[in-house]
């Protein structure tokens, strides 16, 4: 689970052991991008950043919602999809009502795996800001298809994502600093 080598060390275990990732079982979708989007009812000529977690405070979800006010321009055609629910949605939802971004985002709730997969093949970047690791089965899911990453560098990130060459690894999470790697 998150962080398990720091679980083990609490535990004073020092018995080596392999750590294998829950229930990754991962085979892209046949279809294209655009009948996907047709299927989800999303629009084709936006550009789609997306995330795929529970939305529960310690995923810092919010730092999308920051970014986004620094790259919503009337004029532009990007979106964030939310994939997930959690105690934090209607929190996130408020937020993104008094920016005034509501063309900005759309909230999907739970999803099956099945459809998870639709959302991130019909997307353009896939976007993880947790404090503690960002390397969960969505982000290697994003990695399988090939969709670019930016994302927080923390925890075993850098197992999963090349920096400049799968995904852009940040030092911060700085809102600011997100919404230029998204532009």
């Amino acid at each position: 689970g998150t962080e398990g080598d720091k679980t083990l060390r609490a535990l004073n275990n020092d018995e080596n052991m392999r750590f294998w990732r829950n229930g990754f079982d991962f085979s892209p979708l046949p279809e294209s991008k655009a009948e996907l989007r047709e299927r989800l009812g999303l629009q084709q000529s936006v550009f789609y950043t997306v995330s795929v977690c529970r939305l529960a405070k310690w995923k810092r979800c919010e730092r999308i919602v920051e970014a986004y006010k620094n790259i919503a321009v009337p004029s532009e055609r990007i979106k964030h999809i939310f994939v997930g629910d959690g105690e934090e949605r209607e929190n996130l939802e408020n937020m993104v009502r008094s920016y005034g971004l509501d063309d900005y985002f759309v909230f999907c709730g739970s999803q099956p795996h099945e459809k998870v997969k639709e959302y991130l093949q019909a997307s353009d970047t896939f976007l993880s800001f947790f404090d503690s690791t960002n390397s969960g089965n969505p982000l290697i899911e994003a990695v399988k298809i090939n969709l670019p990453i930016v994302t927080y560098d923390v925890g075993d990130t850098g197992t999963v994502i090349e920096n400049g060459k799968n995904g852009i690894m940040l030092e911060t999470p700085d809102p600011e600093r997100i919404a230029r790697e998204i532009e």
